[in-house]
């Protein structure tokens, strides 16, 4: 049988090879409007309708902060979900627990990990105790519970990140005793418990995602998390690159799929299904495991438009497959030989480094050029994104929109790198920093 499957206009289905076999959910006026139409038949598009006494600016408010539960609330999707014979809804990154209600109401599979298994794994201190239990490599930890605990902390550097902690809001640079105690109790910037661990000097920031299915395991390519630390010890986030298998020592290849194989299977003794990508450092030989992230996100949409990062598997289609209850169609518990070197920019480095309270310009959704750090837009056609010297932007916020600390704004997309990368060491190269510059410059309104 198959099963039709639809998404909230998911980078992961757009991107896909495959996108002709799915559905998209788009509102009016949506800022991925044309790219949606560019891509899709009409007969795949499905337009929520909002009720029509609202006003124009009340309905493109709505267009730009819309959620899954909004849109199921406000708009007729029930009724189109039906007129279009939809069996499946992805939604984007994470479930909850009105939309997982919804659809076990109108019987309709969830293309995603269930909220309860997200919330569990991402948890920082879970997640600790799950890698102790399990004898995975970690580095040293202990979770605080009060200031007493501070005196047991006896290795510094540290990093600090309370348990809900995304990307780097919520995770700290802590250099001493003294600033450890500054931080948690004097200046009281966040709240008991905390996972305290060592700080992995010395080595590279790596992300492994591992497609977790009733039996059977894919694992992706290797890519690298671009984290610069700031002077005030905040790391500021910029993306992810992909990286060469061949760049890491063989040896520590070979502890990642055993050590992966292992935390994979003891997830699917959980009950896990879907997508966990692991956080891990490698430093020569050794391998460490920092976290777990249960959901799609800034490494998935290369994922999607790049088999040769999955075994040259198209990840959309196994993703949709073990989340309706089907297996993956292979097992392939290991790292795959790649070249690939593309690099995922996330537009929020500029919260980290502009003032507060600073508005953007927006930004058309679509396949730009990229020549000498200067982009020129050329299309809506995914096609086009084909040809490795340009480039996609994804980009959800209206003009005039303040820029905040934490708040999404949107994506670039590379097929080339950002970072150079020497041993244990790496930073922007000459081309990325002006094209970081030319960004700052047309993002930021003057």
């Amino acid at each position: 049988m198959i099963l039709k499957v639809a998404s909230f206009e998911l980078l992961e289905f757009l991107l896909s090879p495959t996108r002709h076999k799915y559905y998209v959910i788009a509102l009016a006026g949506s800022p991925a409007e044309a790219v949606t139409k560019a891509n899709y038949s009409s007969e795949k598009i499905i337009v929520p309708e909002l009720p029509t006494k609202i006003t124009s600016e009340e309905r493109r408010e709505f267009v730009y902060r819309a959620c899954e539960k909004d849109i199921l609330q406000q708009t007729n999707l029930r009724r189109l979900i039906r007129r279009n014979s939809i069996d499946a809804l992805s939604p984007d990154t994470y479930s909850d627990a009105y939309f997982e209600g919804w659809t076990k109401r109108n019987k309709i599979h969830v293309v995603c990990t269930p909220y309860r298994l997200q919330k569990k794994f991402e948890n920082k201190l879970f997640f600790d105790r799950f890698l102790h239990k399990h004898r995975l490599p970690v580095p040293q930890s202990r979770v605080l519970k009060s200031v007493q605990d501070i005196g047991h902390v006896d290795i510094f550097p540290v990093i600090l990140q309370t348990p809900s902690s995304s990307g780097s809001a919520g995770t700290f640079f802590i250099r001493d005793r003294d600033e450890l105690m500054r931080f948690t109790s004097i200046n009281k910037k966040v709240d008991f418990p905390l996972l305290c661990r060592q700080f992995i000097d010395n080595g590279i920031p790596i992300g492994v995602s591992v497609l977790v299915g009733p039996k059977r395991m894919l694992f992706s390519a290797i890519r690298m998390q671009a984290y610069f630390t700031q002077p005030d010890g905040k790391n500021s986030y910029y993306g992810i690159q992909w990286i060469k298998t061949s760049s890491l020592n063989p040896k520590a290849i070979e502890k990642l799929n055993k050590c992966l194989n292992k935390a994979g299977t003891e997830m699917q003794k959980s009950g896990f299904l879907g997508i966990a990508a692991f956080d891990l450092i490698v430093r020569g030989e050794d391998i460490y495991f920092i976290e777990c992230n249960p959901r799609t996100g800034g490494s998935t949409p290369q994922m999607a438009s790049r088999p040769e990062l999955l075994h040259d598997l198209y990840f959309t289609d196994e993703y949709v497959r073990i989340m309706t209850g089907a297996e993956l169609s292979a097992h392939r518990p290991f790292i795959p030989d790649s070249n690939y070197e593309g690099f995922t920019l996330d537009f929020a480095f500029l919260a980290d480094l502009m003032p507060k309270g600073l508005r953007l310009n927006t930004l058309k959704c679509g396949i730009y050029s990229c020549q000498s750090g200067h982009l020129s837009y050329l299309s809506a056609k995914v096609a086009d994104f084909s040809k490795d010297s340009n480039v996609f932007v994804h980009y959800i916020r209206p003009d005039g929109f303040i820029l905040k600390p934490g708040i999404f704004v949107g994506f670039l997309f590379t097929h080339f790198p950002l970072l150079g990368i020497r041993g244990m060491e790496y930073n922007f190269s000459e081309e990325a920093v002006k094209l970081l510059k030319h960004l700052e410059d047309i993002l930021i309104k003057k």
